[in-house]
């Protein structure tokens, strides 16, 4: 196992404990939230409200490899898979969300880079974590925010799905110390 494995696993291991009790911001959360000046709760929270997955039947965590093709949600085995297959959905040209932030390849490529880079845990919540504290700059509101990062539109129904996403990730945000 090299040292890029050990990390991952830290970080997927550092949120080991019962869906059902009070979670804590792993370290890795934590220091890319606040080199953003993002709260580590919220940053947590998106994490959990978009690729969590529970481990055993009981454990719950943010999943590095998981893909949301076109509202369908797919969690691989390990990153090489998931690359594959994110690999196949760019070129037929889906709309593909990626990895622990679901950072989506259509609207945010350049920042993701190359399809390995934006499964990386690390790059995945830095590219997240510059989008959200870019809103931030302009809208001065986290939880705002926190719904234009799932719907960033103003149509009435973008509004709606936004308002929707906030309320689940409060509900994450609740389950934290």
């Amino acid at each position: 196992m090299n040292l890029r494995h050990l990390i991952v696993l830290g970080l997927l291991l550092s949120v080991n404990i019962s869906y059902a009790s009070k979670l804590t911001v792993p370290a890795g959360y934590q220091t890319v939230a606040m080199s953003h000046g993002i709260p580590p709760k919220i940053f947590f929270a998106i994490a959990l409200t978009e690729s969590r997955k529970k481990i055993y039947g009981k454990k719950v965590m943010p999943w590095p490899w998981t893909l949301n093709v076109e509202g369908k949600g797919y969690r691989y085995k390990n990153r090489k898979q998931a690359w594959v297959a994110l690999n196949k959905y760019i070129s037929l040209k889906k709309s593909v969300d990626i990895g622990l932030m679901q950072v989506n390849w259509r609207y945010h490529s350049e920042k993701l880079k190359t399809p390995w880079l934006a499964l990386d845990p690390y790059h995945n919540m830095r590219v997240s974590a510059k989008i959200l504290s870019q809103c931030y700059k302009n809208k001065g509101h986290w939880w705002l925010c926190v719904g234009r990062y799932h719907s960033p539109g103003r149509k009435e129904s973008q509004v709606a799905r936004a308002q929707s996403y906030r309320q689940r990730v409060k509900e994450q945000y609740q389950r934290i110390s």
